[in-house]
């Protein structure tokens, strides 16, 4: 299986790559199945290459089955409690947490920037929000991993404050930034608006003007003692 995010414009990228793949693994083209444009289970991919899709995807093939026979020499197991079950799993030395709990069934982590700048990829690392595209999956090594799928109630109801402020439009940052907001919600006691910028400074959205997203989490935090974010009790 090939999963690619490079769109096919009408250069039939998918049957090349796919030619690649199969040149690579020395097996018949029909063996080859290609699947492609699905942000659940594709990579992220900045976008269409035309007549250059051959040489800039079909390089990253061919990085990636480089990439697989050196995995082959250099695994390792490891033991993690994601979302309170216990996962035993062989991985390669260089496999990032945030591939690891996607191949899980933790799809609500999302790829995107792949370099830290973001915020989609958040999970909580022994309860503390840590960015997944830049932590090895062996560092994960007998800690506990949680992402949105082991926090869903409370996930909810603060999903419940967004779509109220109209603050979700493609949702694509939405799992990132939750995380950290029930995050910042055990580690802050009634921040003020300036705590909560700064807290939720590495949470991008490409939507929104952020507005909406500040209202729904003063509102969220205040539900309980109806206080202004950071006034004293």
């Amino acid at each position: 299986t090939l999963m690619i995010g490079a769109a096919d414009m009408g250069t039939g990228c998918d049957t090349t790559l796919a030619q690649i793949a199969a040149d690579c693994l020395c097996c018949d083209l029909d063996n080859i199945v290609v699947h492609g444009v699905d942000t659940d289970v594709s990579p992220y991919d900045s976008g269409s290459y035309a007549s250059s899709t051959a040489y800039l995807t079909g390089g990253a093939v061919v990085k990636t089955w480089r990439l697989s026979l050196w995995e082959r020499r250099h695994k390792m197991e490891i033991c993690v409690k994601l979302n309170g079950r216990d996962v035993r799993a062989e991985v390669g030395a260089d496999l990032l947490l945030l591939d690891f709990v996607r191949a899980h069934g933790c799809l609500s982590v999302k790829r995107g920037c792949e370099t830290s700048n973001c915020g989609l990829c958040t999970v909580w690392l022994d309860g503390k929000p840590v960015l997944s595209c830049s932590v090895l999956a062996v560092r994960a090594d007998g800690h506990e991993v949680t992402t949105l799928e082991g926090v869903e109630k409370e996930a909810e109801a603060f999903g419940r404050y967004l779509a109220g402020e109209g603050a979700e439009q493609c949702g694509f940052c939405s799992p990132g930034l939750i995380m950290n907001v029930l995050a910042m919600e055990r580690e802050l006691v009634s921040p003020t608006e300036e705590e909560i910028r700064e807290y939720l400074a590495g949470n991008l959205c490409r939507c929104t003007g952020y507005m909406g997203q500040m209202r729904a989490i003063e509102k969220y935090l205040n539900r309980k003692g109806g206080r202004v974010c950071g006034e004293n009790s």
